[in-house]
């Protein structure tokens, strides 16, 4: 578990834990995480964040980024808010880890 500042988390890069295992209903998921044993429900947004990072290792921005794409929504300021909060909320989970560049 990481607990750290908006600001700080610009400059990390993150990658989802490895071995999740994802359910879906409708717009909701549930991803469980064998390492921990914790199974956890997820927003679409959220999920789209976090199997973009199991695709690739991404800073904020880079996740920002490619969220705005997979979703054809601005990569705004907006959004850029809600990947931080997403990216301090996974993990806390358990569910992200920080990659060194």
């Amino acid at each position: 578990m990481v607990n750290v500042t908006f600001d700080k988390l610009a400059t990390m890069k993150f990658r989802a834990q490895d071995g999740l295992l994802w359910r879906r209903w409708d717009d909701e998921y549930v991803v469980y995480n064998p390492a921990s044993g914790e199974s956890h429900l997820l927003d679409f947004v959220s999920a789209q964040g976090l199997m973009q990072l199991e695709k690739c290792v991404a800073s904020t921005q880079q996740l920002v980024h490619d969220l705005g794409l997979v979703l054809d929504i601005p990569a705004d300021e907006e959004l850029s808010g809600y990947v931080q909060q997403m990216l301090t909320e996974l993990s806390e989970l358990g569910l992200t880890r920080t990659v060194r560049s």
